[in-house]
């Protein structure tokens, strides 16, 4: 396994409070197609014109009746109620809405659909918990089951570090999923099997909540207060403490540093010049090498680095201006990724070694016949390179068949990592920071009721046993705490060093 101390994250932007906003306004953790706790008094919350009156009905029924709470939001624009759940079963509907001075008879109102009540379970850890669906045994198989919309929904939190405790979540596709191919491909495998097998043992809807990250310490996963007064970490807490509290500000200075250092590779390789990832471009005295591998040939074993790749694909007359999804699999460390010379995404922080690249290729970039794809990798220390497995490498234009990507491919090394400027001459924070994945996955989640928590992590405080007998058990006292649940199961697996 390989990772740096530090990596390039934004941490997430707060909600700013409604004064001025039309509608009433729920945290984003509540989404369509979202499972709510059975069976409890469920925590909603979110943001209002301070004091307004807000009202939220589930359109289930309760043994007590129907589903319906009113608050008041306090003078910061805060409110939340619980509601009473009933049992597991849908789909249903949850009403917010908000009257105050001027809004006349109704209000304003939002409402969310196609939710379920069932298990809520948390899947959390380090890389084994990450570990995605498409790169488990027998994945094809498993792909192709998860056709379960009406019994499974995700929420894929993206990797976020965060200073501070934060309001908001940032997830993949924006909110709540349902279970289908597609989306349970790059889920955690750990995860999903763990929610097929309650969906089946249960018989009831399950929603499942991935928050996870490769390579991290549990310390990253803990409130401050529990680290505050050990000395191993005291160096690493006054760094968190003295990062801008604005994280607006802090994520704006950290994407235009990064940016900049990532722009000076846009020259390409030696003499390619910025048309390199073109598909006019001439790279036919490039080096070839088939993929998905781990770089070896011509000394790239021994290289840290850039590497430029180019592969022609041809489409047919279909796919011209369609939307598609580019595939790579994992790659090892970071990376930019082009179709038809056009960015179409990247990974640019250390730690994603083990997970698939996944871009989204806009409408407009795919022609008729020939096609390049083009990916630039940096290494950053030991063995680089695409090194998933073929079938996760494929080109698959909307409404179209997947065009596979693993094969021969052209290369060439582009400048080494000793030859180029520090990545960032300002303080950097990283997953493995104290209480930074506490602050960024966790804290936004709380305080919704949960069914229970799945943890797979430990590997990477191998070198500290003593400090992690201390430390793991008091996490989950943390965990149960902000959750305000004293006996939240807490379900854990780890590998013996």
């Amino acid at each position: 396994m390989k990772q740096r101390d530090f990596c390039w994250a934004a941490t997430t932007t707060l909600v700013l409070v409604a004064a001025a906003m039309a509608d009433a306004t729920l945290a984003p953790v509540f989404s369509d197609h979202m499972v709510l706790q059975r069976e409890s008094e469920v925590p909603v919350w979110g943001w209002a014109r301070p004091g307004e009156q807000v009202r939220v009905r589930g359109s289930w029924e309760t043994s007590a009746g129907s589903a319906e709470a009113v608050a008041v939001a306090d003078a910061g624009g805060h409110w939340m109620v619980r509601v009473r759940t009933g049992a597991a079963g849908g789909p249903y509907t949850l009403t917010v809405s908000t009257s105050g001075p001027g809004d006349g008879p109704g209000g304003r109102t939002t409402t969310l659909g196609d939710i379920l009540l069932g298990e809520v379970w948390l899947c959390s850890g380090q890389s084994n918990m990450e570990w995605p669906l498409e790169a488990a045994d027998d994945a094809a198989e498993a792909i192709a089951g998860a056709n379960r919309p009406q019994q499974i929904r995700l929420l894929h939190l993206d990797n976020t570090v965060a200073t501070r405790p934060q309001g908001t979540v940032r997830a993949v596709g924006g909110g709540w999923q349902l279970c289908t191919p597609e989306a349970a491909r790059g889920f955690s495998a750990v995860g999903y099997f763990f929610g097929t097998m309650i969906n089946e043992a249960l018989q009831v809807p399950v929603g499942l909540i991935s928050a996870d990250w490769g390579g991290t310490r549990v310390q990253a996963w803990m409130p401050e207060a529990s680290l505050a007064e050990l000395p191993a970490e005291r160096s690493a807490l006054e760094l968190v403490r003295a990062m801008d509290p604005d994280p607006a500000i802090r994520a704006q200075r950290l994407k235009s540093v990064g940016e900049s250092w990532w722009d000076r590779l846009d020259g390409g390789p030696s003499g390619a010049g910025s048309d390199w990832a073109k598909p006019e471009y001439d790279d036919r005295a490039w080096s070839t090498m088939r993929l998905p591998a781990t770089l070896a040939a011509d000394g790239l074993d021994r290289f840290d680095g850039v590497v430029y790749f180019r592969r022609t694909v041809d489409l047919p007359a279909s796919a011209a201006g369609a939307s598609a999804m580019l595939d790579l699999g994992p790659i090892d460390d970071r990376d930019d990724a082009f179709v038809n010379g056009v960015r179409v995404g990247g990974t640019r922080t250390d730690g994603q070694w083990s997970v698939p690249r996944r871009y989204a290729v806009p409408p407009g970039v795919l022609r008729a016949g020939r096609n390049v794809v083009a990916v630039r990798i940096l290494d950053t220390a030991g063995p680089g390179g695409i090194n998933g497995r073929p079938e996760q490498m494929h080109l698959v234009p909307k409404d179209g068949q997947p065009v596979a990507l693993e094969g021969e491919w052209r290369y060439v090394r582009g400048p080494a990592m000793d030859t180029l400027p520090p990545i960032d001459s300002g303080p950097r924070l990283g997953p493995n920071a104290p209480t930074v994945l506490y602050n960024g996955m966790i804290a936004p989640l709380v305080p919704m009721r949960l069914g229970g928590v799945v943890w797979y992590q430990g590997e990477s405080n191998r070198g500290e046993p003593e400090v992690y007998a201390q430390l793991f058990p008091q996490m989950i006292r943390d965990w149960r705490a902000a959750f305000d649940n004293p006996k939240l199961p807490f379900l854990f697996v780890q590998i013996a060093p």
